[in-house]
């Protein structure tokens, strides 16, 4: 009997340690709140050397803590480092509208530092304190046109871009409009049923950034999911997913950090 009370004392103690085991997950680094020109950010990495670089754009009225619980770069187990940036505060959002020789507006006139510079000296000091890793940018709605901004007025601050339902129309840029002066990667995600930006006018944006990576117009399956264009300086690729609209989309996450991995 005493045998038979200690094998199941042992019993028990096993399975209560194995379910605590199993409740407790991998601990989630902790957003760390920083300030750069006046401006706060939020930072994160998953492991202590990290290769890569991650600068999360939120969209319109959005804010960088939101930008982060959408996006959730700095939950994954890959080996990075993540920026989730806020536009000005005096702004409802990026201002990435009309481009007027380095004066990027929204419904305001810009009276401090455009965000394509602000943004272009916060990558080069986070590149610099992380031992420059890889740089990837991406962003939902105007945050993805701020990255299209990004990579066409920055050439050669990014390795890729990974955006979700936005654009770069024709006037936000000096004309001709085609893309970066450097062949910069792209992935862009779009819901079919956006009704704020309109696929067609992603596929217009999408067409001729194929055209300065130096694509072919013929198209094989990505890795990761959508279209890949052929015979490109830099990869260059689609996904337009039925039945979604203007969200950040379930998935889009991993799509993106796959597609980063191979640049």
């Amino acid at each position: 009997m005493k045998k038979l009370l200690a094998t199941l004392a042992v019993t028990l103690t096993l399975i209560s340690a194995g379910a605590f085991a199993m409740a407790v997950k991998p601990a989630t680094p902790l957003l760390e709140e920083r300030t750069h020109n006046n401006r706060t950010y939020l930072f994160a990495k998953t492991c202590p050397l990290p290769d890569m670089l991650i600068v999360g754009l939120h969209g319109g009225r959005g804010t960088s803590q939101g930008a982060a619980d959408m996006m959730l770069f700095h939950e994954r187990s890959e080996c990075l480092a993540v920026a989730y940036p806020e536009h000005r505060p005096d702004v409802t959002t990026w201002n990435a509208h009309s481009y007027q020789g380095y004066r990027w507006r929204t419904n305001a006139e810009d009276a401090g530092v455009p965000d394509v510079l602000y943004l272009t000296s916060l990558i080069n000091s986070l590149r610099t304190e992380l031992g420059a890793p890889k740089v990837y940018l991406s962003g939902i709605s105007k945050g993805a046109m701020m990255s299209y901004a990004v990579a066409y007025h920055a050439p050669g601050l990014v390795d890729a871009i990974g955006v979700v339902a936005g654009d770069f129309p024709d006037e936000h840029c000096q004309s001709p409009c085609l893309g970066p002066g450097n062949p910069v990667a792209l992935k862009h995600i779009h819901g079919r049923r956006d009704s704020l930006v309109p696929l067609t006018w992603a596929q217009a944006t999408i067409d001729r950034w194929r055209q300065a990576n130096g694509c072919s117009a013929s198209t094989v399956p990505a890795s990761g999911g959508g279209k890949a264009y052929r015979h490109c300086s830099a990869d260059t690729e689609y996904h337009y997913l039925f039945g979604v609209g203007h969200v950040w989309p379930e998935g889009a996450t991993a799509a993106l950090l796959e597609f980063f991995a191979r640049q």
